[in-house]
């Protein structure tokens, strides 16, 4: 779809809703695959699907919402088309130095000890075998 609307075969404007849906899409697959992880990565799977979830719920229904992020791409896309360094910028910023301080400033202070987290697991992998006959019945 994006390949579509940068060659300009498909209007942004009419591919906006499977763009939208996509990325409701993908967010479903994040918690699919943090199912199997600890509860910390379920809860972010989570939030990530609400967002795009009430991210789509505002912008989708209404056309003049809508149109804020086409406009807002669009003009984006010029500047950075442009001038380059908006671009560099944007990346820079968007990918190295907001992670960097949500990460420096998001650091717990305390963390769990690995050997707690392996007992648990050892308790639970026990209990599970607990329930598992040693021998086959015949």
């Amino acid at each position: 779809m994006v390949t579509a609307v940068a060659t300009g075969k498909v209007a942004l404007r009419k591919v906006f809703p499977f763009i939208m849906g996509a990325n409701l899409g993908t967010t479903i697959t994040a918690v699919i695959a943090a199912l199997y992880k600890t509860e910390a990565a379920i809860s972010v799977a989570i939030v990530h699907v609400l967002f795009n979830l009430i991210g789509n719920l505002i912008f989708l229904p209404f056309p003049r919402l809508r149109e804020i992020p086409v406009r807002l791409a669009k003009k984006f896309g010029r500047q950075t088309a442009n001038n380059k360094s908006i671009g560099f910028a944007y990346i820079l910023l968007t990918f190295f130095v907001i992670p960097f301080f949500l990460i420096y400033f998001n650091q717990a202070e305390v963390k769990p000890e690995p050997f707690q987290v392996t007992l648990e697991k050892r308790e639970e992998v026990a209990f599970i075998n607990d329930f598992c006959p040693t021998k086959p019945p015949l």
